[in-house]
């Protein structure tokens, strides 16, 4: 696989990025951004430009993107591994437009179509991520949860002394409890480490 730049493709691979990939990069609160499988960078996002101190967007793009690795050799190596399966992760260390170090953990999905997507996690990104992907996760069960405990509650109540379905109803109760009790543990958990931060 050759390493060299070719601007004629590079252009037409950033043209054939489609926009709603593109939008979710660009959403992301993490340092993230895309590349030809030769290293040229054809997309950045707002973190990624602030994390290295750039001025701006444009002044990312069409670099290469071993200029931003402390060892080159290690960003094209993760080409090239991306080049033989589609997701690859490593550590590296990125370099500011200042010099300082950055330290992330790396993680490149190359695609079918001839691009390849960065993204930069750094310990306390990767802290932040996993609470709001627990705040997420309690957010979704909670609704379902509320609903089956809600149900199971009325049956039980309503159903007669003597129905057979009585005990599997107070079980699916006792369990929506529990869950939800879990489910309230996972919230406080989040919270705490929100304030801690």
């Amino acid at each position: 696989m050759s390493y060299s730049d070719d601007k004629d493709s590079d252009a037409q691979r950033a043209r054939d990025v489609p926009s709603p990939l593109r939008r979710l990069l660009a959403s992301l609160p993490v340092p993230a951004m895309q590349t030809t499988p030769q290293g040229c960078i054809i997309f950045a996002n707002d973190a990624l430009v602030e994390l290295l101190g750039y001025p701006s967007h444009e002044a990312l793009c069409g670099a290469q993107a071993e200029a931003l690795a402390e060892e080159p050799s290690t960003l094209r190596e993760m080409l090239l591994e991306a080049a033989e399966k589609p997701v690859t992760d490593g550590p590296i260390a990125l370099r500011t437009r200042t010099g300082e170090r950055v330290s992330t953990s790396a993680t490149v999905v190359s695609h079918p179509e001839g691009w390849v997507d960065w993204l930069f996690l750094r310990p306390q990104d990767e802290q932040r991520i996993r609470r709001e992907i627990t705040r997420a996760v309690v957010h979704k069960l909670t609704q379902p949860l509320t609903i089956i405990l809600g149900y199971s509650n009325l049956i039980v109540q309503q159903a007669p002394p003597d129905a057979p379905y009585l005990s599997l109803m107070r079980k699916v109760e006792e369990n929506a409890i529990k869950m939800s009790e879990l489910l309230q543990a996972m919230r406080q958990a989040a919270a705490e480490e929100d304030e801690v931060d």
